[in-house]
């Protein structure tokens, strides 16, 4: 366990702040929601943080409103028909994205997942062979 306060740290005050601010929940639904964490100034290794739910609105802003810029992604991929167009008009505008892939298409198609890796996009895990993860239990999820 750390005490950050001891440490002259704001951590967990900041961290609330920065959670709060990207999910658009306040730092009070946010203390709310997690009783188990007696003393905001101490944080244990592996600590569970309660994020409250929020009712979705339609769209998710992040970072500042000033800058005019979106964030590319691509799921389910990749597959040999889309993603090897989706690959040349990002190449030939040089922009950059991010594909969400699943384990049994990168299974199918392991030379497209190596050339968005070397064009330099950014990878994520979309799951093995996408469940609707709504449906499953805990055990199963993990």
């Amino acid at each position: 366990m750390c005490n950050f306060k001891e440490l002259g740290f704001g951590f967990v005050i900041l961290f609330y702040q920065k959670i709060s601010v990207k999910l658009g929940i306040s730092t009070a639904q946010l203390k709310e929601a997690n009783p188990q964490i007696k003393d905001p100034n101490k944080i244990n290794s592996g600590q569970i943080l309660i994020v409250p739910e929020k009712p979705y609105t339609g769209m998710i802003y992040m970072g500042p409103s000033s800058k005019k810029v979106i964030a590319l992604t691509f799921d389910d991929g990749p597959e040999n028909i889309y993603t090897p167009q989706i690959l040349d008009i990002l190449k030939a505008k040089n922009v950059k994205a991010t594909f969400f892939v699943m384990g049994q298409q990168v299974k199918a198609c392991p030379d497209l997942l190596k050339q968005i890796h070397s064009q330099g996009h950014t990878i994520g895990n979309h799951t093995w062979y996408h469940p609707n993860v709504t449906t499953l239990t805990d055990s199963k999820f993990i």
